[in-house]
């Protein structure tokens, strides 16, 4: 059922999880905010979904080079829409962020650090 709904894994989007309980979906142009909230529900069982917000952006126009002396031609990218959906209970599980691992080789230095102090 999520075929044309794509996870969006960026700063802001992690951000947004976080703070917000609101997750940011890329999906196809005729997908309705009902569509989404109904996918959403049906996929993850532990999830309510209170609401959804669209929004498009439009594509931009780009130029092209064709070759030394030709004229350069102008294309114009594809428009993209984006779902963004604010849950009331529950999170998704691929929005969960993974142990750092840095952190603890920060940590495990830090400890190592003190053991040698002490001795």
């Amino acid at each position: 059922m999520l075929k044309n709904i794509k996870p969006i894994m960026s700063e802001k989007c992690r951000m947004l999880s976080e703070k917000e309980n609101t997750y940011m979906f890329e999906i196809t142009g005729k997908t309705s905010k009902q569509e989404i909230a109904g996918a959403i529900t049906t996929e993850f069982k532990d999830v309510k979904v209170a609401g959804v917000r669209t929004s498009v952006r439009n594509g931009k126009k780009a130029r092209v080079s064709r070759g030394k002396g030709k004229y350069p031609l102008t294309i114009h990218r594809s428009d993209r829409k984006f779902a963004y959906v604010k849950l009331s209970e529950g999170k998704l599980p691929f929005f969960e962020q993974p142990e750092d691992k840095k952190a603890d080789k920060k940590v495990a230095k830090a400890e190592k650090a003190d053991k040698k102090g002490d001795k």
